[in-house]
């Protein structure tokens, strides 16, 4: 389970996401890199939650559950290539993802 964002590039890399694993964690997803503080939580299907990826100065990546940061560290992205986002998936990852959106400027 987790929200991620992805890049058109066709090594299907995780550029920033959240997490949610088996162990009932979240954890930063970072490129290649996953940060976890921790932070567990009882995924109830019946209960609202509130979740936040957020990219600060363009170079930042933070990911919130309910208010709070997951992970120990910002996820610093590499600013010298930029890439576009081509993907946001909610639910799921790769191609098993429950709903993908992709936006063209």
């Amino acid at each position: 389970m987790g929200v991620n964002v992805k890049m058109n590039e066709g090594t299907n890399t995780v550029l920033l996401g959240l997490s949610y694993n088996k162990e009932k964690k979240w954890q930063l997803l970072c490129g290649d890199v996953t940060d976890s503080d921790g932070h567990s939580s009882n995924w109830a299907t019946d209960t609202k939650r509130h979740v936040v990826i957020l990219l600060r100065n363009g170079s930042h990546g933070f990911a919130y559950f309910d208010g709070q940061r997951v992970g120990n560290q910002p996820c610093t992205l590499d600013t010298t290539d930029l890439k576009r986002i081509s993907h946001f998936y909610i639910g799921g990852y790769g191609d098993s993802a429950a709903s993908t959106g992709s936006r063209k400027d």
